[in-house]
């Protein structure tokens, strides 16, 4: 059990401890570095007068920054942030190369079940959707990435398919 004085409020400390984590979990949605900080420092804003025991502080400010990256994403402009002045800056990490080429929705998806491993259910209440929407996202996801590691000319859900005919092939000559 959590005594009172486990509680806190000082998320500056936690926002100074954990900034570089949140500007990248905000990036790599975003692909703009720009928005990415002013998120976080909303997110500051949001969170700052919220008594919550330290244990839980990092996911309840991590949870509050993906609630307005998506919020973000969903007011702006397809090509653009809106009124705020973006950046956007050339990814450069490999995993911002690999979630580049993902659609908003299985980038989201891709990065909570993936990187942040949040379970099929945290992810589908984190971004309004069913758990088997959650599903279906993940697994295009995981295929395009894997169709352009593989430098496959053919739509995502054909190279899953021809792995599959693949699988089941080589199955059926085993036995």
């Amino acid at each position: 059990m959590t005594s009172r004085q486990d509680w806190t409020e000082d998320w500056g400390h936690v926002f100074e401890a954990h900034n570089d984590r949140f500007r990248l979990a905000a990036t790599a949605l975003l692909s703009c570095s720009t928005c990415a900080t002013k998120i976080v420092a909303e997110a500051y804003s949001l969170v700052h007068d919220a008594k919550i025991p330290g244990d839980f502080q990092y996911a309840f400010a991590m949870r509050a920054i993906l609630r307005l990256v998506i919020t973000h994403k969903l007011q702006s402009p397809v090509n653009g942030c809106g009124a705020l002045q973006c950046d956007h800056q050339e990814v450069n990490t490999l995993l911002d190369a690999q979630l580049s080429i993902l659609p908003f929705p299985e980038r989201t998806v891709y990065f909570l079940r993936e990187i942040l491993s949040y379970s099929r259910r945290e992810t589908a209440l984190m971004t309004g959707m069913f758990d088997s929407h959650v599903d279906q996202l993940l697994d295009l996801g995981r295929t395009r990435i894997a169709c352009a590691q593989n430098g496959s000319s053919t739509s995502p859900r054909e190279w899953y398919r021809q792995k599959l005919l693949q699988s089941v092939t080589a199955s059926t000559l085993i036995t």
